[in-house]
């Protein structure tokens, strides 16, 4: 554990804050809750989604940094959250259902579906038949 004086860790919050965001007006939060609010009636998600919360964030010290105890960096974390990702998952999985149907694609959603699916793979020999994990970096 590191000891911060409140004058220090305020710094290093204002800091963290005012790099990422701006100041704004709660009519700019009220905006968006109304068109969050449209939105979610248009996706039939209005009874699962809430308002845009305002909590307090916080900050993180990343101690495994270069030069971490004369030059300490941090991350923001930001508890305030809307709920876009049920939206946006509920946009992907209308796409990517019109995109698998189309090119008769196979698409799978849990582990269990895709060894039951390879399982079900019968080859002349068993030898021939592969199954591969692979990451994508970029």
């Amino acid at each position: 554990l590191y000891k911060v004086s409140v004058d220090d860790y305020n710094k290093l919050l204002h800091d963290s804050i005012t790099t990422e965001y701006r100041k704004s007006s709660d009519d700019t939060k009220t905006a968006i809750d109304k068109e969050t609010a449209i939105i979610a009636q248009s996706l039939n998600l209005a009874d699962r989604m809430q308002t845009y919360t305002t909590d307090q964030c916080f900050i993180t010290v990343k101690d495994h940094k270069p030069n971490f105890p004369s030059n300490p960096s941090c991350r923001l974390i930001n508890p305030s959250k809307t709920d876009l990702g049920k939206v946006s998952k509920k946009i992907l999985e209308k796409i990517t259902k019109i995109t698998n149907d189309s090119l008769s694609l196979k698409q799978w959603r849990k582990t269990k579906d895709v060894t039951d699916w390879f399982q079900g793979l019968t080859a002349s020999n068993d030898k021939d038949l592969r199954f591969i994990q692979f990451d994508i970096e970029t």
